[in-house]
């Protein structure tokens, strides 16, 4: 890995437009067309494809689904890494997980799991509104 002095972080804002993660994609398309200097990082929102829904389960997908198919692509047409969340079908969990990509493929949820996990350990009452979600 090369060291830095200085990282250069696109954080992207836009209204995400609820169980419409199509739409989303091409919003986040258009807003990183303005990009002017070549970041080293790309930070969307959080349940960047589709919002928080009560029913989040429907719009759930695999690892290998669109919205982690759409991280990649962003990361190989800017050659950095991308950081995301979106719902992801899993067994007994949350169903929703962050998502690191970098090297323009290399999928790391297992480190952010680890940021998550670090979080839920300082901050216990944020772990009871995050079990919600668990079955």
């Amino acid at each position: 890995m090369i060291k830095k002095e200085k990282m250069n972080c696109c954080l992207v804002q836009a209204d995400i437009i609820s169980e419409d993660k199509y739409l989303n994609f091409r919003t986040y398309e258009r807003l990183l067309q303005k990009i002017t200097t070549m970041p080293d990082i790309i930070i969307f929102p959080e349940m960047f494809s589709c919002g928080f829904l009560e029913k989040i389960n429907d719009m759930s997908e695999t690892d290998t689904g669109e919205s982690v198919s759409f991280l990649k692509s962003v990361s190989s047409h800017y050659q950095c890494a991308v950081h995301a969340s979106c719902p992801i079908k899993e067994d007994n969990k949350s169903p929703f997980k962050y998502f690191l990509v970098e090297d323009q493929s290399q999928i790391r949820p297992e480190f952010l799991d680890d940021i998550r996990k670090a979080f839920f350990e300082a901050h216990p009452e944020q772990n009871k509104k995050e079990n919600k979600y668990e079955k």
